[in-house]
């Protein structure tokens, strides 16, 4: 049986549902694979092995999380004699140096799987000083995966190796047909959504300022999640009376209670993962440039809903457009957002896409 090992520096709780798909449909094929990390949470398993980190950092100017250097990986790593490795990019840098050590030294072969290049970010200073060690640890590397198909192209561009899109999903869609949404948008109200942690960069500042210039007594917001800003926020804006603050829901059911009357939701500052998600209802979403799925997902399919510059005029007026459709003009947009996700970037399509190029890689 061939190993495979996928090292991870934290393992989201969105995640856990791919790996085990991707194991399970991996044993089948005679492919083991772990997935080695670093998140106390998680229980070992025959999917999950969990490695204590030798160091631990905060470093927001690099890392959304936390910085994690595990010299267990090495000796795990050792002990496991993988036929291929599978890592974390720059997010998971320290640990990306020890496999590209035991890579040099064991002769294994390892892709690494990362956004590429974030278009709406300019390099940080931190990065710019690691600048050598990232691409002696990616010029090592066999291949890439990418979230997005503008992290592909980067990444093949500019390392010239096999790179392909990962389609990054958090769940498969479901199944709906237009006279659902035709009888959604005929309905008086109109809906919109926010959903993320609420911190400055998301700019739901921007998306409530927006929603006060266009005036329109029947619309109402909803804001999921929490975060830095949120009581600032809601101090703000307290006379605003069509807004919903409805806190963190992570409760599958009720955040479904809340997709199913949303018209469109808004990400001003980053969408992510989110988009996927929410397009896999259907509900279409504006966005601008972020980590690269939302050019994907936006640009590529309704591009009428893709802001190029994010600012108070072209977010209101691409707002407007959308709320002046007619009823079937929206729905066939809804459409389009689901079926995107029911044909394309689902998680099978994304487990299937992982499988098919680890088969290819094991040598």
């Amino acid at each position: 049986m061939k190993k495979v090992i996928i090292v991870q520096r934290i393992i989201p709780h969105y995640r856990i549902e791919f790996f085990e798909l991707l194991y399970n449909k991996c044993i089948k094929e005679d492919i083991n694979i772990k997935i080695v990390h670093s998140t106390v949470e998680i229980e070992n398993n025959e999917v999950f092995k969990y490695i204590k980190p030798t160091f631990e950092m905060n470093i927001k100017s690099l890392l959304n999380e936390k910085l994690v250097l595990s010299f267990g990986l090495y000796k795990y790593l050792k002990n496991a004699n993988p036929h291929l490795i599978l890592t974390e990019d720059i997010s998971n840098l320290p640990n990306g140096l020890l496999i590209f050590l035991f890579s040099k030294i064991y002769k294994i072969r390892y892709g690494i799987l990362g956004l590429g290049r974030i278009l709406s970010k300019k390099d940080s200073i931190l990065k710019k000083i690691l600048k050598f060690p990232i691409e002696i640890f990616r010029n090592g590397a066999s291949f890439f995966i990418s979230y997005s198909l503008t992290g592909a192209k980067y990444y093949q561009e500019k390392y010239s190796k096999k790179s392909i899109s990962w389609n990054n999903s958090v769940c498969n869609s479901q199944i709906i047909t237009k006279e659902k949404f035709l009888v959604k948008y005929e309905r008086n109200e109109f809906n919109i959504l926010f959903i993320g942690r609420i911190e400055k960069f998301k700019r739901l500042d921007l998306l409530i300022d927006s929603l006060v210039k266009l005036n329109k007594k029947n619309i109402k917001l909803y804001v999921i999640g929490d975060g830095p800003e949120l009581e600032n926020l809601k101090l703000k804006y307290k006379d605003l009376n069509f807004i919903n603050w409805l806190g963190k829901i992570t409760n599958k059911t009720e955040k479904e209670k809340y997709f199913n009357i949303t018209h469109l939701c808004v990400m001003p500052g980053s969408g992510g993962l989110v988009i996927q998600e929410l397009q896999s209802y259907g509900i279409p979403v504006i966005a601008s440039y972020s980590d690269g799925t939302e050019v994907d997902l936006i640009k590529n399919v309704n591009p009428e809903l893709f802001v190029e510059n994010m600012s108070l005029n072209n977010l209101t007026y691409t707002i407007q457009k959308f709320y002046s459709l007619n009823i079937d003009e929206k729905a066939d947009i809804s459409m389009k957002s689901h079926t995107v996700t029911s044909k394309e970037y689902n998680l099978n399509n994304m487990t299937e896409i992982t499988k098919k190029l680890i088969k290819e890689e094991i040598i």
